[in-house]
């Protein structure tokens, strides 16, 4: 972009649609007299950030004219929204905790960015490249959820892959992180049975090897209101499925009780599927797959998800293998916008993951399951293996229909 004769005051946010093929950079504008201070919120001591202070800064003209995003530094949230829709926040994530204990700020936020933007980013004080959990600023609206991308196989990145999946790299907010939600209550039940599992590899996709010990951790990420009225970050680890000794062909937990989650925000919230291979020789599991998928896409009935290495990489042997669901959740009428009028989440890759699928052949002489890859054929599993139509795993198509 380029226009040095622009007036921000009547700057209107162009969609994503008309920003397709365009190169967005984001920087700061000449200051406004005795205007010394940075955009970001660093979590520095306060030495460091008087010696920035110091430094002065030299903005070369030509380099304003060809930012869109003018960075801004947080003052108040009325300060914020007047403010026009190019200067955007970027917010820490310590900065993020701070906020939190304001009155009435995940209304305030959320209002902020249907016409601003904000970017959050890890604390700096992470040293070893750890990273903060995405799912509170998702809840406030935030588009940019800047995570360390050192680390591919934590949560946090499992978490952003399972969001992102099957899109082209932006995803559109629910309704309810608008700021214009009147509900007080959206919260659902979901009652969720691990049932079994299919040609699951070997850690790391290891082709020798004695047999696997796999079991399923469940995972709920969630937002909460915690007893003092702060939003914050939850996560429920309590399901693990029991362990299914020298069986990485079909494991079978027919004997295990489901479980149910009361989950506070269906909006937002996501599951994760932790695959892992238990070992009596070491103090931890070695874990084979992780997959992460929006609460929202879930769909009722029996269901596939797929295997994918830590890091979201699939393919491979990882690419027969899947876990068998049982899903039951009062879903609702989703209310999500459909137009380009709001504002979007904003993904790090196009990156899609694979949906593996198997259909059974007409064929009943024949009694063959062969894969759509055209990669082979599985023989006699017919009475052991059961195809099963998976509707609605894509948000981008939810009557799709896959089967396993």
């Amino acid at each position: 972009f380029k226009d040095g004769e622009r007036d921000d005051t009547d700057f209107v946010m162009p969609s994503p649609k008309e920003l397709l093929g365009r190169v967005i950079i984001k920087g700061k504008r000449p200051p406004e007299e005795n205007d010394n201070e940075d955009d970001s919120d660093s979590d520095d001591d306060s030495a460091t950030k008087k010696e920035k202070k110091k430094k002065s800064k030299v903005i070369v003209q030509e380099l304003r004219d060809l930012t869109l995003f003018h960075g801004s530094k947080y003052k108040d949230w009325s300060a914020s929204t007047s403010m026009p829709s190019n200067y955007m926040h970027s917010i820490s994530e310590g900065k993020i905790d701070k906020l939190m204990d304001e009155s009435e700020v995940e209304h305030n936020w959320q209002t902020y960015n249907r016409t601003h933007m904000t970017r959050n980013y890890p604390s700096g004080l992470r040293l070893n490249s750890s990273n903060y959990n995405p799912l509170l600023p998702w809840s406030l609206g935030c588009q940019l959820v800047a995570l360390n991308l050192q680390k591919t196989e934590d949560t946090a990145t499992a978490l952003n892959d399972g969001r992102f999946c099957h899109t082209d790299g932006y995803v559109l907010k629910p309704t309810s992180v608008l700021g214009t939600s009147t509900s007080t209550s959206n919260s659902r039940i979901l009652k969720l049975s691990v049932v079994a599992g299919l040609c699951l590899p070997k850690p790391e996709g290891r082709l020798i090897g004695e047999y696997i010990d796999p079991y399923v951790q469940v995972i709920l990420h969630d937002v909460i209101t915690s007893e003092e009225g702060k939003k914050e970050y939850y996560a429920d680890t309590s399901y693990k499925t029991s362990v299914v000794e020298n069986n990485g062909y079909m494991p079978i937990w027919d004997n295990d009780e489901s479980k149910e989650y009361n989950i506070q925000r269906p909006d937002v919230a996501m599951i994760q599927f932790i695959l892992k291979d238990s070992s009596d020789l070491s103090y931890t599991d070695d874990t084979i797959s992780s997959y992460a998928v929006s609460v929202s896409s879930l769909r009722n009935g029996y269901r596939c998800i797929p295997l994918v290495l830590e890091g979201g990489e699939g393919g491979g042997l990882f690419g027969y293998g899947s876990i068998l669901l049982q899903i039951d959740i009062d879903n609702k009428e989703d209310t999500t916008p459909t137009d380009d009028s709001n504002r979007y989440y904003f993904n790090r890759t196009n990156k899609v993951l694979p949906m593996p699928t198997m259909k059974s052949t007409k064929d009943d002489d024949d009694k063959t399951v062969k894969s759509d890859n055209k990669k082979g054929s599985y023989s006699n599993l017919t009475n052991q293996v059961l195809p099963m139509p998976i509707n609605g795993v894509s948000v981008d198509d939810p009557e799709a229909e896959y089967s396993c």
